[in-house]
């Protein structure tokens, strides 16, 4: 055999060879379609996150097994096992998202899933963890390894399906984060200023506050029963509907006696009213429970609500602002009646009774016996002032308890119906060096502003010294009454 025969032979024996070995490595007829480098591991046209209405997360962790199963109600996600929460929608619409992003970086072919690349060492025997999400077109299912090094991670579709090389973000958001922290940490997110009852209940205290919206305007129902500030339940409302979660403790506690919870410290209560097409009434009930103390360090407290099992921690601030002193929901104004509403004042003093009543142009003091003369504008205006005007103050005694001070009479205030809207107390009291004026209007609210400027509560102080006719001197220009 000479010199040129011998290279053909040897050229067709490598070729012969590669072409084996290319048979050898060829995928089986059962994965000729499996896409290449870049493709997308989802067809578009078939997963569209968008359309996906549950999510079915089961994952391997250090304390065992773990699922979680999350269903979209219209554009909101919750959690509904291994408990109702609810949750972040953007993290929840992630795991959709991300999924249908995935792009193959390399496809192993089953049969070559042995060795260092066997689907033990690979993560996926068992899988670390499956994600399974339903449409109303069908079900998709990925089964994630481990994370791979350069930003990759391994995934297959099915038990004894190819594993695909793919980008790693899916893999992170499931691994590197608790399904906890995908939820929604505003705890009672579903109060709004909408709110018809309040109540506040500390239990280890014997104090319950209880407020209820009648006629719009807010009252105080118990410990005592008086106008609100409007301001302060407003701020109570939204201080409440943004309380935040600082942390999760545990989902499904065996005893919550361990927290405080089965006796609670205070249990915070808010009832929404709302009303159908038809007229029918709809309450809806949220409720807190705030338990022990986080620790003698932390003020922060145990909670839960009442309507879930998941006991969680929040912050010492919120539990400050939701626990009131009863004092500072009450309103500071004297009277609720606006001062323009206001009609009559009826002024029962110490040196007699009189009556100050709005004319069109100014006001008319009317004493006993029936004469009237023109009011001095500044008093009223002063006494208006100490009516409607916010008071330094507020105090909560037992209803019907005496009153420190010395008495200096009462005021009856009238509205353009003709009706008493309200009745004042009045008393002087003394602290320290500082004198003060105490309204009190029978429900236990006592509120107090300095004594600066107050008119005595007697006809010389209200009836204009001004002459208006033949009269002078200075003196009250008094008129008979109209027959």
């Amino acid at each position: 055999m000479n010199i040129r025969v011998t290279i053909i032979v040897l050229v067709l024996a490598v070729v012969a060879g590669v072409v084996a070995i290319v048979k050898l490595r060829a995928p089986s007829s059962n994965s000729t379609t499996l896409p290449g480098s870049g493709a997308r591991l989802l067809d578009p046209d078939a997963f569209d996150p968008d359309a996906v209405t549950r999510i079915t997360l089961d994952r391997r962790t250090d304390a065992g097994d773990e699922r979680s199963v999350f269903e979209k109600t219209g554009e909101q996600w919750w959690q509904t096992e291994p408990l109702r929460f609810e949750m972040v929608t953007w993290s929840i619409r992630m795991l959709a998202t991300s999924a249908a992003d995935l792009t193959i970086q390399q496809t192993i072919p089953r049969r070559d899933l042995k060795g260092d690349l066997s689907a033990e060492k690979l993560g996926l025997e068992p899988a670390m963890a499956v994600i399974t999400y339903d449409t109303a077109e069908g079900q998709h299912r990925l089964e994630l390894g481990r994370i791979a090094v350069g930003g990759n991670a391994y995934l297959r579709r099915d038990a004894d399906g190819d594993v695909y090389v793919v980008e790693d973000r899916l893999h992170r958001r499931v691994f590197e984060a608790s399904p906890r922290e995908w939820r929604v940490r505003n705890l009672m997110s579903g109060v709004t200023t909408d709110a018809a009852r309040l109540t506040i209940e500390r239990g280890q205290a014997g104090q319950t506050v209880s407020l209820a919206r009648i006629s719009g305007k807010w009252r105080l129902t118990l410990p005592i029963e008086t106008a609100a500030d409007e301001a302060a339940v407003s701020r109570f409302i939204s201080d409440l509907g943004s309380m935040q979660v600082e942390s999760f403790v545990e989902d499904q506690p065996d005893d919550y006696t361990l927290y405080g919870l089965l006796a609670p410290w205070a249990t915070i209560t808010v009832e929404t009213d709302k009303v159908d097409a038809d007229g029918r009434t709809t309450t809806t009930r949220d409720a807190v429970l705030l338990g022990h103390a986080f620790d003698v360090q932390d003020a922060g407290r145990y909670a839960k609500r009442a309507d879930q099992p998941a006991v969680v921690k929040v912050r010492a601030a919120d539990v400050n602002a939701l626990t009131p002193d009863p004092a500072s929901l009450v309103s500071r104004t004297v009277v609720a009646l606006p001062r323009q509403e206001i009609r009559a004042l009826v002024v029962d003093g110490q040196e007699g009774r009189f009556r100050l009543e709005r004319q069109p142009e100014d006001w008319v003091i009317t004493l006993e016996d029936g004469s009237t003369a023109p009011a001095l504008t500044s008093a009223v205006t002063g006494l208006l002032d100490q009516l409607t005007l916010p008071c330094q103050s507020v105090e909560i005694a037992s209803k019907g308890a005496a009153v420190e001070g010395a008495y200096l009479g009462k005021v009856a205030v009238e509205g353009f119906s003709s009706n008493t809207v309200g009745e004042v107390t009045c008393y002087r009291r003394q602290r320290g060096d500082a004198v003060e004026i105490v309204f009190a209007d029978g429900s236990g609210a006592l509120r107090s502003r300095p004594l600066v400027n107050v008119p005595d509560l007697v006809a010389d102080s209200f009836a204009s010294t001004t002459p208006t006719g033949g009269g002078g001197g200075g003196e009250p220009i008094l008129v008979e009454p109209v027959k």
